[in-house]
């Protein structure tokens, strides 16, 4: 989107994965001022951030000379009531696509809930050097969109990130991003024919033990570091989620709630060890394991369709 404001144009991102890192990391910053975590939050507290985020990505340091102009032009009231109503929809077309409705209630105040959009790996890999030899250590994050990610993988990181958001433990976030970031495979010949297989990572089956040890790195990382992996996760998850609404249709046993949804971590761990008909399903991709679920789930529901015809039939 272009918007010209003194005849200079400003080319404004439309989505969370066309920002830079650097504005990510600000626009987060911003959103998450005064706001509880991943929260919704009230109208009037929107207009303030939008206005922010807009003053920041248009680099506009100062807007008293817009302001004077319109009120030298209208007058000092007309221009300040135009002024308001020019700045609020430059605010509102900077950052539409940051936002999301709630289906408002009656005697609620309007809100407004984070646009979880953010599906592009802000760190592919995460460098640190090691204390004793200086050396420099690489961790190779997972795919955007956690396209590489097993179910089982996906399984713990479920868990761990419905755990932080249930007890605030930092622990759980550092855990989650320790399970995601790995050391990377040898550059040996078969693994580089081979495309590292899709992942560079190390597997994390049967590496398990070495998660508490990346941990400690991880807890050193900046916190608005991880507050950013963090919503990037919701993001993938959501869209995780939303992609396989046969299978995430509804609640676990428990019937226990996680912010907006459900928790899934369980499940999806449960999936991983008793999807008997799928080879060492714990190592497919959960978009393997999810597809064929989809194909029995929908097996399932064509089975019963075709029982009720059946009865319908001997009934008559």
């Amino acid at each position: 989107m272009t918007i010209t404001i003194n005849n200079i144009n400003h080319q404004i991102p439309q989505s969370w994965n066309e920002l830079t890192l650097k504005q990510q990391l600000t626009i987060y910053h911003i959103l998450l001022s005064n706001m509880h975590g991943l929260l919704p939050d009230v109208a009037e507290n929107i207009a303030t951030k939008r206005i922010a985020i807009a003053q920041f990505l248009l680099g506009l340091t100062n807007t008293r000379k817009w302001r004077l102009d319109l009120q030298s032009e209208y007058g000092a009231e007309d221009g300040d009531t135009l002024f308001i109503g020019e700045l609020d929809a430059v605010a509102r077309a900077c950052t539409d696509w940051l936002f999301e409705r709630i289906e408002e209630k009656e005697g609620y105040p309007e809100q407004y809930r984070i646009e979880f959009g953010l599906t592009k790996t802000p760190w592919p890999q995460i460098e640190y050097k090691n204390r004793k030899s200086g050396k420099k250590k690489i961790w190779c994050g997972p795919a955007d969109a956690l396209a590489n990610v097993t179910i089982y993988e996906l399984g713990m990181a479920f868990y761990q990130f419905e755990e932080y958001l249930r007890t605030k433990q930092i622990e759980h976030l550092n855990r989650l991003l320790a399970i995601l970031w790995r050391p990377s495979k040898p550059s040996t010949p078969e693994n580089r024919r081979s495309g590292y297989e899709g992942d560079h990572r190390l597997p994390l089956l049967k590496h398990e033990a070495m998660i508490p040890k990346r941990m400690k790195k991880i807890a050193g990382l900046p916190k608005e570091v991880k507050q950013l992996l963090l919503f990037w996760f919701a993001s993938c998850r959501m869209k995780i989620i939303e992609a396989y609404p046969n299978i995430f249709k509804a609640p676990p046993a428990a019937g226990e709630r996680v912010g907006n949804d459900y928790s899934w971590g369980g499940v999806l761990l449960s999936l991983a060890g008793g999807l008997v008909h799928l080879d060492a399903v714990a190592q497919h991709t959960y978009s393997n394991a999810f597809t064929y679920l989809s194909y029995l789930e929908d097996q399932r529901i064509e089975q019963e369709r075709e029982l009720l015809r059946q009865r319908q039939q001997q009934r008559r």
